[in-house]
Order: structure tokens, then sequence, then C-alpha cells
């Protein structure tokens, strides 16, 4: 089977069950891209590393997750609005770590880490209001 066959039938796999858990209920979505982001941060530090920086992979993950987890608790309505101040302090332990850990170059390990969260767990974790776009009507 050649490389164009294996890619379109993963692609189409992958569009099947996105589709699929769009569709069945917004936990089944949530649960989706919960692992998409996690899988989306962990490689974008992973590629940063391979640049010869040295991002928090680790801490900016489970930061990535939280960012995730929160927003799609916050929009199916199991939390306040006010329970997204959790990321503030999570945000912060980025911070903390870089401080021990005695890198040689402690601002630049910091902006990729916050890059990785800025850059795939944040789109990610807005997707989840657009599921609950119906259910919250912007205009009353």
């Amino acid at each position: 089977m050649n490389n164009f066959i294996k890619r379109t039938l993963t692609g189409a796999v992958f569009v099947t069950v996105l589709l699929g858990c769009t569709w069945l209920h917004q936990f089944s979505f949530s649960a989706l891209f919960f692992v998409v982001t996690i899988l989306g941060v962990w490689e974008f530090y992973t590629l940063s590393e391979k640049g010869g920086h040295q991002p928090q992979k680790i801490m900016g993950t489970i930061a990535g997750a939280v960012l995730f987890a929160s927003n799609a608790l916050v929009s199916m309505g199991f939390f306040d609005q006010r329970f997204l101040i959790i990321n503030i302090p999570v945000l912060f332990l980025i911070f903390i770590f870089e401080l021990y850990s005695k890198a040689e170059r402690p601002f630049e390990n910091i902006a990729f880490t916050l890059l990785g969260i800025i850059y795939a767990a944040l789109p990610f974790s807005l997707l989840n209001y657009i599921t609950t776009l119906s259910e919250h009507t912007i205009m009353k």
C-alpha cells in the first residue's frame, strides 16, 4: 500500500471519529480534543527541542491540559466562568519551575513553554465554546 492511500485512509478514519464525537455529545468531543491538545503541545515541545531550545515539556503539557479541561468544564456548564482563574497559578508554576531549574537561558525556555500553550492548547480549548454556541445565544 503506498503512502498516499495510507494517508487517505488515516484522514478518513480521523474525520469519521471527529464527526462522530462532535455529533454524539459534547463530552466525547472534549475528550477527543483533550487528547489532541496534549499530543499537539508535546509535539510542539519536541520540535522546539530539536531546534536547540529547552521548553518545560511536562509542566507545559500539564498547563495546556489544565487550560483545556477548565474551558471544557466551563463550556459544559459544570462550573461558573470564575473557575477559569485556576489557569493563572498554573501558568505561574512555569516561572517558578524555571527559577529553580538553573538553566542557561531561562527567559527563552519560559517563552517557548508559553508559546506551546498559546499555539496549541489555547485554540483547542476555545473550540469547546463552539459546540455550545447554539445553547448560549449571543444576543438575547
